[in-house]
């Protein structure tokens, strides 16, 4: 006989679409605030900051900025931004390039195997242009962009 905890059949009915109970016991290892997926917790910031700023926030939460390692994570991210607020359209990402120019890092220091860049990016375009934002409103990837300008942002970490 397979038995099964009181939690992990209220989340499997909540998840199946019976609401038997009201609250978030479906976060899969992550705190009040943030949203499992993966191996990871995320969460949506909508208090607009510079990159840095926005980077000081995740860390004071115990994350950085979001790193994005496959096309799943990045559609989870895009959703996540879209749920929280559907008319946001530019978003922190944790990808820079500040310290030296075309080499993009990811602030909590993974590597960079998965990109998303929009067509002809990143581009610097004239300007110091050495942080990534997602726009998923105008098109589907990251496009670089200067850091002091003002955005919403996705911090990731580590599940709980």
């Amino acid at each position: 006989m397979v038995s099964f905890s009181t939690s992990a059949l209220i989340c499997a009915a909540i998840l199946s679409g019976i609401a038997l109970v009201s609250g978030n016991m479906c976060q899969g290892g992550c705190t009040a605030g943030w949203v499992h997926f993966g191996d990871r917790c995320f969460m949506y910031t909508a208090a607009k900051k510079d990159w840095s700023d926005a980077e000081l926030n995740c860390l004071s939460h115990g994350g950085n900025l979001a790193s994005v390692h496959s096309d799943d994570e990045w559609r989870f991210i895009k959703a996540l931004v879209k749920k929280n607020d559907p008319n946001e359209n530019r978003f922190w990402i944790g990808m820079t390039d500040s310290s030296n120019e075309g080499k993009w890092l990811w602030s909590d220091g993974s590597k960079p195997v998965f990109t998303k860049w929009n067509r002809g990016e990143p581009n610097n375009a004239g300007l110091v242009e050495d942080c990534a934002e997602g726009n998923y409103a105008k098109s589907d990837g990251w496009n670089d962009v200067n850091c002091k300008n003002a955005f919403a942002s996705v911090c990731a970490k580590p599940m709980d």
